[in-house]
């Protein structure tokens, strides 16, 4: 019985040992907050946002973004911050025009093309004429 009690204890430190108590003014900005940090992902763990990610990296980003928000500062410019100092790649969504315009051209064109070639594909379906149907009667025919 002891040993689930000291088991419990271990993983119930390990659960806790990752969230930053952090003070907000209201549940306004916890909220704001919350959904700012599952925007931005973490450098180091790549597809994770800093929200969930328990790297050293992801729980200071998580302190800054806390203390620019404590400061006033507007999502975006708490972005922007972030994304000067780590890069566009922490943006989970990339933002319209200049190097990220590829990312948001690219599929609706491959769609575009996809559906002319389907388009065309069903449209160049040719229709037996009565001498083929004979002439494939015949073959068939033979065979049996």
């Amino acid at each position: 019985m002891r040993i689930f009690s000291l088991l419990g204890l271990m993983m119930w430190g390990a659960a806790n040992a990752s969230v930053d108590p952090l003070p907000f003014a209201d549940a306004g900005q916890e909220a704001r907050f919350k959904a700012l940090v599952q925007e931005l992902r973490c450098p180091k763990c790549q597809n994770q946002a800093i929200g969930s990610s328990d790297a050293p990296i992801a729980q200071d980003m998580r302190r800054k973004v806390h203390a620019l928000m404590v400061a006033g500062e507007t999502d975006e410019g708490i972005i922007g911050w972030l994304e000067a100092r780590y890069g566009s790649f922490i943006r989970y969504t990339p933002q319209f025009g200049g190097a990220t315009l590829w990312l948001w051209l690219i599929p609706p064109l491959l769609l575009l093309v996809g559906g002319l070639i389907g388009l065309r594909f069903l449209r160049s379906k040719q229709v037996l004429t009565d001498d083929d149907r004979r002439a494939a009667d015949h073959l068939l025919d033979a065979d049996a």
